[in-house]
């Protein structure tokens, strides 16, 4: 491969014109022309080809002598130890190619042709003294000597020469001629270079006048290390056909590693290597070396790449294995069927209907499509930046890893360490049982980052110019080579400008070399995307194709873009396409965008997704009204391919456009916020959801028509795991809205009923119980009249919270037990992971951390895109559950309060205060509350009523009884939801520890019939430890003589489920009555 930067430099001799590049093209066309004057227009050259970054030629070694030259030599070197006299026949063959004394005669005084003759020439002495040495080994020294001598007068500086002739000279019995060649050496070094001869020559010196025994034997080792030299630098073109892959840099051990881990798939089933670097630092080289690798050894692979664009189709990089496995194996009927919406092959869902279960088939059809290729031999799969991966993306990586936990398959998936979103973090934590590798690549070595100088033609004798590369990219593979490229450019001294954020700098200036016209048409690459088509980028262009076809090679040839497939070009790296995006400013992007839209809309009129992004990139007051019809499209595309966040942006970026536009009507802006609301709500962003949700509402109220009232009062259509309310305050407004609504939907509309009354007890539920046991009861009654089991899970969802309530716990379990029943009938995955939540918390009132771990487990294995992040906190928590038990106390305080900043992240309400209160637990459990004295008062001047009796026991904790007594509340009732035995019992602790007697004695009765079980363990995220402690603590306040028998139990269900802070009789009182 040459460069066009030093085509250019070579054929201008360093004064090129101003329209160099273009010039070259034209050469190479008519080169091309003359090579292959039969090729059709259009079709890929086959023997001058585009190689970023220049031109390669692809002919076979035999064609070209200088490579036959090469080879031939390569091959001798090889034998040289083993087989000598094929050596010697293969060197004298090699010898026998060379023709004229001076390569490229006719060229000489070019620079380019003198630096290849020298090299070439270099070759040949080699190949002359190595043929001599084997002359010795096999004893043949007078030959030697006919060879070596006119060759040593030629170059009087080789060392190496002279020692393999002295040494002849001397098995020939001329010692003093060999003496005299060393020492004419030895003159001859001191006389042109002012130096010494090495310290081989003077060591055999010294053995020639001692007659050193070794010198007559023909195996000797005279010079056996350095005498030989292997072959100079490779030829600056490619010889072969497809070129063969360079080796991998420094990154031995860490192919090591995941080819061991591809040799555990094989055997064991599925893996995953997990590849991390910062952009640039060799991820993907790394990934595709391995892939390369393993096809080598009859794996199937398939790669996919997460785009880098805001708006990209859901699931993208799965489309891209799929798209490339059937190339190994079609789809089957059911198959194709299944995956029409990840493949574009089916319709978006039209407008005012759902398609909410189609994301459930896809992943089961992809589950069952790469089962059946596996089983036709291993599989890799390869998918790339997975930091960049949407919520789709990551919810069939872990059913995949779910489906094919038998298979032969190995997964890698790269992403950037620093760029990792929250989605990518839960899943991966979801993904922990499957067997991993995990690669974090730091720079290259000195030695790799040199070598890597040199393959792209950077004189790596420059040890001055080697030590600023190495400092300035610190090793990493991009920026170093970026940096090659531009001193190849350049010169020396362009290395010393650093290595800019993003490569910015340095893609400016190698963009600044390329014709006007090439940059336009790359900057249209990058606005329409990261991957695009040429047809596309040529209608888009609107003028002749030529222009467009000379600048995209231009831009491959310059190491910018790749041609992943015919018709096809893909930016080689994300920040090459950022830099040329963000340097086109925003008005003229947004022109592009609106030019680009309007193209799609004649060849892509299919492509939603598509559509959908650049109309939203195309967003002005002039596009709007059109925007709002493809942003709405690609949002319930999204919503298809089971990815809410995505559509949730869509939703909003059609609001954006709604209130652009001129005269939107008002229902059809409610419309958009109710599917805001929904996909908000499926994505686990509750505050978003209860947002849109409320200006739905607004609006509704003002269109007055009921229908529209019931739709945005319902629009809230995703499975409830804790509360939805912020500070679990009661949004009265709404409350009342809710039951005029239902007043006035009679026996016509029982399935609209029966929602609207779940809706109304997420909004009531902890704090008005008997009217939430009452709607939904009957919420349950109509549901199960009704043929729609997405309706009955819904109803059992609401009914969930109020068995969790004191006096309907014993209903817990069975409510958990139906709605996985009938979620998994109806293939309801988010339901699914409901109902294993609820048994999660049913299995913990019985304090069986077995059954309760099975069942988080599930959940997260069903968890949908918005819900993975809450199950993930749920396991959090009981992973805070299971420290605090275990007596870890520092371990359950840390991960409360990561728990808590993870679901802050994700939108989840009260997540602080839940926080903090898994906190207050753990330091409570060592009369250490008081160190939360200053937060906790934060929290209670918000929400007095619900914190009193936490803020008066962390009180107490410090020593300060007035102040304890004088936040008191204890006539306030606790809610009696989920947390009641929990805030019971602390208000029992603080009753007993005030002494308030007629408080204790209320506190006592309240919790007696929860003796045996653990004060708030079956919340699933904290517990004051066993009742029976709290209950001995009021006895003994009270004067009652069951203090003993609460002590005694208390101690023995904690031993025996191994509650290590409460096991020891120090944490009860003493057995006898103050």
């Amino acid at each position: 491969m040459v460069s066009v930067d030093r085509l250019i430099e070579d054929l201008w001799s360093g004064d090129p014109p101003p329209r160099a590049q273009a010039a070259l093209q034209v050469y190479v066309s008519n080169l091309r022309r003359a090579l292959e004057p039969d090729r059709p227009p259009r079709r890929p050259a086959r023997i001058l080809v585009t190689a970023a970054p220049g031109y390669a030629l692809r002919l076979s070694a035999p064609d070209v002598d200088a490579w036959r030259f090469e080879a031939a030599l390569r091959t001798a070197t090889r034998v040289t130890e083993t087989q000598p006299r094929a050596a010697l026949a293969g060197l004298d063959e090699v010898l026998a190619c060379w023709g004229a004394a001076t390569p490229y005669a006719e060229f000489v005084g070019e620079l380019w042709a003198d630096r290849e003759s020298e090299r070439l020439a270099r070759l040949r002495l080699t190949a002359v003294e190595q043929r001599a040495k084997l002359l010795l080994d096999l004893d043949r020294a007078n030959e030697v000597v006919l060879d070596l001598d006119p060759h040593v007068r030629d170059h009087p500086l080789r060392e190496q020469a002279a020692m393999l002739l002295a040494v002849a000279l001397y098995r020939l019995g001329r010692q003093a001629d060999a003496l005299d060649v060393l020492r004419s050496v030895r003159a001859a070094l001191l006389e042109q270079l002012g130096i010494e001869p090495g310290p081989e020559l003077r060591s055999l010196e010294t053995d020639l006048l001692r007659q050193h025994p070794r010198l007559g034997s023909p195996a000797s080792q005279v010079a056996r290390s350095s005498a030989v030299v292997g072959p100079a630098d490779p030829p600056a073109v490619v010889p072969d056909r497809p070129p063969a892959a360079q080796p991998m840099l420094a990154r031995a051990t860490e192919l090591a590693r995941m080819r061991s881990a591809a040799a555990r798939a094989t055997a064991a089933g599925i893996g995953i290597c997990w590849v991390g670097a910062e952009a640039g630092g060799g991820k993907s080289t790394l990934a595709r070396h391995l892939a390369g690798s393993l096809t080598g050894d009859g794996w199937t692979t398939a790669i996919g790449t997460c785009p880098q664009v805001d708006g990209a189709p859901p699931a993208w990089a799965w489309h891209e294995v799929v798209t490339a496995a059937c190339r190994r194996l079609p789809l089957d009927e059911p198959e194709a069927r299944g995956l029409q919406l990840l493949l574009g092959t089916g319709t978006a869902t039209p407008a005012g209907t759902r398609g909410q279960y189609d994301e459930f088939h896809l992943r089961q059809a992809l589950g069952a499509y790469l089962s059946r290729l596996a089983g036709h031999g291993p599989l890799l799969v390869v998918i790339e930046d997975l930091h960049r991966a949407d919520g789709e993306t990551l919810r069939i990586l872990r059913h995949v890893a779910a489906a094919l936990a038998e298979a032969p398959v190995l997964v890698v998936a790269t992403f950037r360490p620093d760029e990792v979103t929250d989605d990518f973090v839960v899943a991966r934590a979801a993904l922990t049982g499957v067997p991993a590798v995990e690669l974090d690549l730091g720079g290259l070595d000195d030695a790799a980052v040199t070598e890597l100088l040199r393959r792209h033609g950077v004189d790596t004798t420059d040890t001055e110019l080697l030590r600023t590369v190495r400092e300035r990219s610190a090793g990493n593979p991009l920026f170093t080579i970026e940096l090659a490229k531009l001193i190849a450019a350049e010169g020396p001294g362009s290395a010393l400008d650093g290595i800019p954020a993003a490569l910015g700098h340095v893609l400016t200036r190698r963009l600044a070399r390329l014709p006007a016209s090439t940059q336009t048409v790359l900057r249209h690459a990058a606005v329409l995307g990261s991957d695009a088509e040429v047809d596309i980028l040529i209608a888009v262009d609107g003028g002749p194709e030529e222009p467009v076809l000379d600048g995209l090679e231009a831009g491959v040839t310059a190491g910018l873009l790749v041609e992943p497939e015919p018709g096809r070009i893909r930016f080689a790296h994300a920040l090459m396409r950022d830099a040329l995006y963000h340097s086109v400013p925003l008005l003229r992007r947004t022109r592009m965008h609106s030019r680009i839209l309007t193209v799609l809309r004649g060849q892509r009129v299919d492509d939603v997704a598509l559509l959908g992004r650049h109309a939203l990139a195309a967003l002005t007051p002039a596009t709007a009204q059109d925007a709002i019809g493809h942003l709405a499209a690609a949002a319930r595309r999204a919503g298809d391919l089971g990815a809410p966040r995505e559509a949730a942006a869509y939703w909003t970026g059609a609001l954006r456009a709604a209130d652009l536009a001129p005269a939107v009507p008002a229902r059809a802006r409610l419309d958009l916020l109710c599917d805001l609301a929904t996909a908000s709500a499926l994505a686990g962003d509750v505050l978003s959801a209860r947002a849109a949700r409320a200006e739905a509402v607004r609006l509704a109220t003002g269109i007055g028509d009921p229908q529209a009232v019931h739709s945005a009062l319902t629009c809230f259509d995703a499975p409830v795991t804790w509360t939805i309310r912020p500070d679990r305050a009661v949004d009265e407004p709404l409350v009342r809205l809710l039951e005029q609504e239902l007043s006035r939907v009679g026996d016509d509309g029982l399935a609209l009923r029966s929602r609207l009354l779940s809706t109304l007890a997420f909004e009531i539920e902890g704090a008005d119980l008997q009217r939430a046991d009452e709607v939904t009861r009957e919420a349950l009654a109509l549901a199960r009249r009704q043929d729609d089991p997405a309706v009955l899970c819904r109803a059992l969802n609401a009914r969930y919270f109020v068995t969790v309530a004191p006096a309907h716990r014993a209903e817990l379990p069975y409510v958990g037990r139906e709605l996985l029943a009938v979620a998994e009938a109806a293939g309801l995955t988010a339901y699914q992971c409901e109902a294993h939540h609820i048994l999660y918390q049913a299995a913990l009132t019985d304090a069986d951390f077995d059954r309760a771990r099975h069942h988080v487990d599930r959940a997260i294995e069903k968890a949908t895109t918005g819900q993975l992040g809450l199950i993930l906190a749920v396991m959090g928590w009981f992973t805070g559950l299971r420290a605090l038990f275990a007596g870890d106390l520092g371990e359950a305080s840390r991960r409360y309060a990561e728990i808590s900043d993870r679901m802050s992240r994700i939108g989840g309400p009260n997540a602080a205060a839940m926080g903090l209160m898994g906190r207050f637990t753990v330091l409570s459990t060592v009369g250490r509350g008081h160190e939360l004295v200053e937060e906790i008062r934060q929290v209670h001047a918000r929400v007095p009523d619900d914190t009193h009796d936490v803020l008066a026991h962390a009180l107490l904790s410090k020593g300060d009884r007035e102040a304890a007594r004088a936040v008191w509340r204890p006539q306030t009732p606790i809610r009696p939801d989920y947390l009641w035995l929990y805030w019971m019992t602390l208000r029992g602790q603080v009753a007993a520890r005030l002494g308030d007697r007629p408080v204790a004695q209320r506190c006592y009765r309240e919790l007696l019939p929860w003796a045996g079980r653990f004060a708030g363990l079956e919340c699933g995220s904290i517990s004051l430890g066993p009742v029976d402690q709290t209950l001995a603590e009021l006895a003994a306040a009270l004067g009652d003589p069951a203090v003993a028998a609460h002590r005694d139990a208390g101690l023995r269900l904690a031993r025996r489920v191994g509650a290590v802070p409460w096991s020891d009789e120090s944490a009860y009182v003493p057995a006898t009555v103050r």
